[in-house]
């Protein structure tokens, strides 16, 4: 696939494939995190006559 890549964008092989790696090196940098996950809390309001749901406030804590 790559080298397919490679081929229709006129680069070289080894630069489409240190393209790929380092997206996967990017993707894993971003799932790595000193910090706890921090909780969510949001405040619904459910409209049931109109079927409507809407958040109308975010916080995290």
């Amino acid at each position: 696939m790559q080298v397919t890549i490679a081929r229709q964008l006129g680069l070289e092989p080894t630069t489409v494939g240190n393209f790929f790696m380092n997206a996967r090196r990017r993707s894993m940098d971003k799932w790595k995190d000193d910090d706890p996950p921090k909780q969510l809390k949001a405040t619904i309001i459910e409209d049931q006559s109109q079927g409507t749901t809407a958040i109308i406030h975010t916080q995290r804590y």
